[in-house]
C-alpha cells in the first residue's frame, strides 16, 4: 500500500461562503478594534479626526457627555467650537432652564469664545441673564450657552434637537450667519459619525483650504442651501413644539456698511463701469459713480458701493436697500435678508416668539445703517450691541408670555450703568467697540 506524505496531502478547503463569512468577521474585528482606538484617543484629546470645515455643516460628534460633578451628575459641552461649561443633569426645583443656541453671534464673540478658558461678561447669553434675573427677581433663571462657532443651520439642527429633550424650558435660537456652505447628503452625514470614516476623510483630504472657502462670497447652489436653512430651521420648531418647549426666534442684525479690506475675494479687474464707479466714488463725485455703478455687470460688488454713493448723497432709504441687495448676493459671513424674512414669516405662522434684531439695530443705528458703532467685524456686535440685542430678545419672551412672573413683576428694565455695576462688567467701557470698517479701500 502506497502511503502518503503530510507534505503532499491535498488541501481541504472550506466552502465558499464559510471563507467570506471569515473573511467578513475578520475585517469586522479589525475595524472595530481600529475604531474603538480612534475613537479612545479621541476623547483623551490626542487627536482630531475633524477637519474644520466639518465643523461648520457636519452634524457634531460627542459635543454633550454626562459625567460626575462634585454634587451629582453633570452635562458637559465638549465640541472644540463650544465654551466649555457644565450644567446639572436633574434641574432644581423652581429653576427655569434657558439654552441659547446657533453661532458665533449667538455665542458672544469675541466676549465669549471657545479658546477662552473663561466667559468674561458683554456675550449674548449674559446679557440675557442679567436681564432676566434683574426683571424676574423671585425666578432663578439657568441660561446655557450652547451655541459654536463657525457653525450652520445644520449643526444647530442637530444641536437643538438634543437640548429640547434636557428638561428645557426655553430655547433662543440664532442662526444664519454661516449658511454659505451646499449641506452634505444624509450618507456623508451619516458616515461622519464614524470616527475611523473621519480619520480617513481627514487623511486623504487635509486641507479645507484646497477645497475653498466655506463662507463664500456667491454661490452657484444657494438655492439648495436657501432649502437646508428653511428646512433646520422646521426641524427646531417642530423639535421644540413636540417637547412643550418654549421657543425664541430671532432673526440676525447685518453690518450693512462693512467692506471687507482683506477679503480673499478681489474685486473683479474686468469690469470698466465698477473701476470707474469707484475711482469717481473716492473723488467725492457721488452722483456720477453712482450712475456709473449702476452699468456693472458684477453687482454681488457694485451695489455696495452704489449704497455709499447714497449714502453720501443723504439717500438713506436707497442706501439701505443697495446695501442689502449687495449682502443678499454677496453674504460674506452675514444673514441674508431673505433669510431673515423667511424666519420672520415661519415664527408668524406657527405662532412662534420673534425677536427681530436685524430691525431693532437698524433703528438704533444713524439712517438706519448699522456699522462699526454696533459691530466689531462682519457679524459680531460689540459689547453694546449685544446688550440691545439681549433687550430684544427678553422683549419677546415678555411679549409672549414665556415666563412666570411673581408679585410686581417683570420690573422695570434696569440702566446699563446700573447692569454693569451689579455683574461687575465696568472693564467693558475701556475695550475698544468697533473697528473702522465702513469706508471702502
Amino acid at each position: 500500500m502506497k502511503e502518503t506524505s503530510p507534505d503532499t496531502a491535498p488541501r481541504v478547503l472550506l466552502p465558499r461562503g464559510k471563507r467570506l463569512f471569515f473573511a467578513l468577521v475578520l475585517t469586522a474585528a479589525v475595524l472595530g478594534a481600529a475604531t474603538l482606538i480612534v475613537a479612545f484617543l479621541e476623547a483623551r484629546g490626542w487627536i482630531d479626526t475633524q477637519r474644520p470645515e466639518d465643523r461648520v455643516a457636519y452634524p457634531p460628534v460627542d459635543w454633550l457627555r454626562l459625567e460626575d460633578g462634585p454634587h451629582g451628575k453633570v452635562y458637559r459641552l465638549t465640541d472644540a467650537n463650544m465654551v466649555a461649561s457644565t450644567f446639572p443633569l436633574r434641574k432644581e426645583p423652581g429653576v427655569v432652564r434657558v439654552f441659547v443656541t446657533g453661532e458665533s453671534f449667538a455665542m458672544g464673540t469675541p466676549y465669549a469664545h471657545q479658546d477662552r478658558a473663561k466667559n468674561l461678561g458683554g456675550d449674548l447669553p449674559n446679557w440675557i441673564r442679567a436681564l432676566l434675573e434683574t426683571r424676574f427677581p423671585s425666578r432663578r433663571f439657568e441660561v446655557v450657552n450652547a451655541a459654536a462657532g463657525a457653525q450652520n443651520s445644520t449643526r444647530v439642527a442637530e444641536i437643538a434637537r438634543q437640548l429640547v429633550r434636557l428638561d428645557t424650558d426655553l430655547l433662543i435660537l440664532a442662526t444664519g450667519n454661516n449658511e454659505g456652505y451646499v449641506p452634505p447628503t444624509q450618507y456623508n452625514a451619516l458616515l461622519h459619525r464614524w470616527v475611523l470614516y473621519r480619520l480617513l476623510k481627514k487623511g486623504i483630504r487635509p486641507s479645507p483650504a484646497a477645497q475653498g472657502n466655506y463662507f463664500s462670497p456667491a454661490d452657484a447652489d444657494t438655492a439648495a442651501i436657501r432649502r437646508a436653512f428653511q428646512r433646520n430651521i422646521r426641524v427646531i420648531g417642530e423639535a421644540a413644539r413636540e417637547r412643550g418647549v418654549k421657543l425664541v426666534l430671532a432673526t440676525l442684525p447685518i453690518n450693512l456698511r462693512y467692506d471687507a479690506k482683506q477679503s480673499p475675494y478681489p474685486l473683479p479687474e474686468n469690469d470698466a463701469a465698477l473701476t470707474e464707479g469707484r475711482r469717481l466714488l473716492a473723488a467725492g463725485k457721488y452722483a456720477a459713480a453712482l450712475k456709473v455703478l449702476a452699468e456693472s455687470r458684477h453687482t454681488a460688488y457694485s451695489l455696495l458701493y452704489m449704497g455709499r454713493c447714497a449714502e453720501a448723497l443723504g439717500r438713506w432709504d436707497d442706501a439701505r436697500q443697495y446695501y442689502k441687495l449687495a449682502v443678499e448676493q454677496r453674504p460674506t459671513s452675514q444673514m441674508r435678508p431673505s433669510f431673515n424674512q423667511f424666519l420672520r414669516d415661519y415664527a408668524t405662522e406657527n405662532r412662534f416668539a420673534l425677536a427681530d434684531l436685524e430691525n431693532l439695530l437698524e433703528q438704533a443705528a444713524p439712517h438706519g445703517l448699522p456699522g462699526s458703532e454696533l459691530f466689531v467685524d462682519v457679524c459680531h456686535l460689540n459689547w453694546r450691541g449685544y446688550h440691545q440685542a439681549a433687550h430684544g430678545i427678553v422683549a419677546a419672551i415678555l411679549q409672549a408670555g414665556l415666563t412666570a412672573a411673581g408679585p410686581g413683576e417683570p420690573r422695570p428694565e434696569p440702566s446699563l450703568d446700573e447692569l454693569l455695576q451689579k455683574y461687575g462688567w465696568e472693564w467693558l467701557r475701556m475695550l475698544p467697540e468697533g473697528r473702522e470698517n465702513d469706508q471702502p479701500v
